[in-house]
């Protein structure tokens, strides 16, 4: 038997390396035709090759080679030239989907970076911007396929924002992107308002102008933030270099723990979070996670209206996870594969504790079990 491998993908094979000319692609002696002839021959010969014994090895996820990625990389290009010129029928050709979503969004400055061939896959870094509020590129790592001579489909990686069904946003100071009923989302947008004055007022400097996502589900806020579920109500998520946030950082909220907090554990919530930006905005180089989480529990907890044994509790064990010595603000986080971002270093700021129903009822004295409780002090229990 003989094998015959074929690096060949689509029925018309690639345009040329060089751009496109203006009117060329399409239109009559613009090369279409002899294009399609071409595709004709091949065609042809494959056929001759199957009909005299010939196995013909197409590519597999091993065999990905340069003219796939360029094949992709091309294609992408003509998207975001699309998107750039603000034309939702060439965005649409190229296999574009959620164009008004991002118009609304107001997605900005949108390309495609490093291109390359990983894990059986073509994938790219789909980069852009929320316009007024990043000052650097933020972006998400995608695995794509061609699909017809000029069109591409995402077939794995993250989803970006503004692929989330649903998806709307809200504006002001800063920017909530999520996914929910109007009155969650107008509620966190508004807390994020007042957050963002509390933080400046605690600290002396400019109110953050903080993007905020809220994920449809569980599942989307993994991948948003990079942290595996695990009870965390929000985290701050962003690209630093020289132990600075290079400015396109998010807190992203996981919508289930979300909708069990009251507003009060809402409000600290963000808070926390926002504290979290306006330290990584201001200030850079190594501290005591410990100092640096206990600063922003501070800021987060100096409006509320909790017992203070109640708060003592809560923090107790937050603050003993990060009392470990210094450590740099900035965790590095490995590119070990194509869904880690390469080059960069991403930092994280864990959960503050979230008051909820259950535990604003524990603590008001009302009944809980003494299992269900994380800690006891003087008769009054806090859960979270």
């Amino acid at each position: 038997m003989m094998v015959c491998p074929v690096s060949y993908h689509d029925d018309v094979p690639d345009e040329p390396d060089e751009p496109d000319k203006p009117g060329e692609p399409g239109e009559p002696g613009g090369g279409r035709g002899d294009r399609v002839a071409s595709a004709v021959d091949r065609r042809a010969v494959m056929a001759g090759l199957a009909g005299a014994g010939c196995v013909l090895a197409w590519p597999t996820a091993d065999t990905l080679g340069r003219s796939d990625v360029d094949g992709v990389r091309r294609r992408l290009v003509q998207r975001s030239d699309a998107y750039a010129r603000a034309d939702p029928e060439a965005w649409t050709a190229a296999g574009g989907s959620g164009f008004a979503a991002m118009q609304t969004l107001g997605v900005e400055r949108l390309r495609y970076e490093r291109v390359r061939a990983a894990s059986g896959r073509v994938w790219a870094r789909t980069a852009y911007r929320f316009g007024g509020f990043d000052v650097s590129p933020a972006g998400v790592d995608q695995a794509w396929a061609r699909e017809g001579a000029r069109s591409v489909r995402r077939v794995g990686g993250v989803a970006a924002p503004w692929e989330w069904p649903g998806v709307s946003a809200r504006r002001g100071t800063g920017l909530l992107v999520g996914v929910g009923r109007p009155s969650v989302l107008d509620e966190a947008s508004r807390l994020a308002e007042g957050a963002a004055q509390e933080v400046a007022a605690a600290f002396g400097t400019a109110p953050v102008r903080p993007v905020v996502l809220l994920p449809p589900d569980g599942a989307a806020f993994a991948a948003a933030s990079g942290v595996a579920e695990g009870g965390a109500a929000a985290v701050t998520v962003g690209p630093v270099r020289d132990g600075r946030a290079t400015g396109c950082d998010r807190v992203v909220l996981h919508p289930s723990v979300w909708g069990e907090l009251v507003s009060e554990g809402r409000r600290v919530v963000l808070t926390h979070e926002l504290a979290h930006l306006a330290l990584r905005r201001d200030t850079s180089g190594v501290s005591p996670r410990w100092l640096e989480e206990g600063l922003c529990e501070h800021v987060a907890y100096a409006a509320s209206t909790l017992p203070a044994a109640v708060i003592a509790a809560q923090m107790k064990p937050s603050m003993a996870r990060t009392s470990r010595g210094p450590t740099p603000r900035p965790g590095a986080r490995a590119a070990s594969s194509p869904n880690a971002p390469a080059r960069r270093s991403w930092s994280r700021s864990p959960a503050p504790y979230r008051p909820t129903r259950r535990s604003l009822a524990c603590s008001r004295g009302r009944p809980a079990s003494r299992s269900s409780c994380v800690a006891i002090r003087d008769g009054t229990c806090a859960i979270w």
